[in-house]
């Protein structure tokens, strides 16, 4: 006797309300509150508690459409995305300032009207942002994948808090990069390569992508190679561009900092060989990827997620906005501890100190990273060899 196929709409719409219920408080909260507040918002009892109700509904919501593949819940999880940004827009969040500032937004920065204007900053983020989002139904189709997954990154809390309210820019970069890999797959390789070379002049953590852009384009990516190092020169020669402010100490990082602690106890204690031999592994394991595996262009957003991700691993500073691109290519693995990186980002503000990245400690950082670390070995090992990779 056939089994009834269950339906996602029951749990998708307690989920969708119970979520729009706690960004609306989130709002009130921000509205009534804000102005006599003297921390960060992210360091309040009320923001873990609100933190860990959304992202309970976001589990639920992604359990939920599992086996779900209909234009109708996709078209509703598109629309429900968009009214969770609209609610958290009217927030006035006062997060820390960025360390790494590219190109493009050192221009938008430059502009009178844009500077003095943060909802044109919003604007800009919340406009890329949804973007990245509309091609993502087309790439997971691309992928084998039901679109319906397009909510795993829609959805998810972490994106309409660093995009939508905190208005960080990495969705830009994020859209020319997705942009970039569509027209690869869609056979439009110059397109791709001019729309690559962009995204190398608006963000620096495209670039972790450029084995795979350079597997795919060939020769063509010479072409985004030049237009991101002319925009970077640019500003740099005009002195526009300060890269003295491209690291702060190691806030936020993982296993970088765990690396040199390390060989400081037990081999050396210059930082050079740990920096060094993490970097040269992640190249290796990239490289490899890329150029010996060769994905198809439907896998390509799957191996964009190692790239970008084993990069944060690595890096010495990793901030909470950073892992927006994470969010977005975890909908291609099949493997949810990407998923926990983004649920517990928030954990860095507690470094931020008397104005500045400060207090970052091995106990903050194994409290952030270990339930990461963990989901993402667990999902691993609990896969088949057939499947593993991603």
């Amino acid at each position: 006797m056939p089994t009834k196929k269950r339906t996602p709409w029951l749990r998708l719409l307690l989920a969708a309300t119970g979520a729009e219920v706690l960004y609306m408080s989130w709002a009130w909260f921000d509205l009534a509150h804000r102005p006599a507040s003297t921390m960060l918002f992210e360091q309040s009892p009320f923001f873990f508690a609100l933190w860990a109700g959304l992202f309970l509904l976001y589990v639920i919501a992604i359990h939920s459409i599992r086996h779900a593949s209909g234009k109708g819940e996709t078209m509703f999880i598109l629309s429900v995305a968009l009214v969770f940004r609209a609610t958290v827009l009217p927030i006035q969040l006062t997060s820390p300032p960025s360390t790494i500032v590219g190109p493009l937004e050192l221009t938008l920065q430059s502009l009178p009207f844009f500077e003095s204007s943060m909802w044109l900053e919003k604007a800009l983020a919340i406009g890329t942002d949804i973007g990245a989002l509309a091609i993502a139904p087309a790439l997971l189709k691309a992928a084998g994948l039901s679109p319906t997954w397009t909510l795993v990154y829609g959805w998810n809390p972490l994106v309409i808090k660093e995009a939508g309210a905190g208005a960080h820019l990495e969705p830009v970069g994020l859209l020319l990069l997705v942009l970039a890999i569509r027209l690869v797959q869609k056979s439009s390789d110059m397109r791709a390569a001019l729309a690559f070379g962009a995204s190398l002049a608006g963000s620096l953590w495209t670039a972790t992508s450029s084995p795979l852009m350079i597997g795919t384009l060939g020769a063509r990516v010479i072409v985004s190679f030049l237009f991101g190092a002319s925009a970077w020169a640019y500003f740099y020669l005009s002195g526009a561009l300060d890269l003295s402010l491209a690291m702060t100490g190691s806030v936020g990082g993982s296993l970088l900092p765990a690396s040199v602690g390390l060989a400081r106890t037990f081999v050396t204690r210059d930082p050079l060989y740990p920096v060094v031999l993490c970097f040269g592994v992640w190249l290796a394991v990239v490289l490899y990827r890329a150029f010996w595996k060769r994905p198809e262009p439907g896998k390509i957003p799957g191996e964009a997620l190692l790239a970008l991700g084993g990069f944060l691993m690595i890096s010495p500073q990793v901030l909470p906005w950073h892992f927006i691109p994470v969010a977005y290519f975890a909908a291609f693995s099949r493997n949810p501890g990407w998923l926990v990186f983004t649920a517990t980002a928030p954990l860095t503000y507690l470094a931020f100190q008397n104005g500045q990245w400060s207090g970052w400690s091995f106990w903050l950082g194994f409290l952030q990273y270990f339930p990461a670390y963990f989901a993402l070995i667990f999902g691993w090992l609990g896969r088949s060899e057939k499947s593993r990779g991603g």
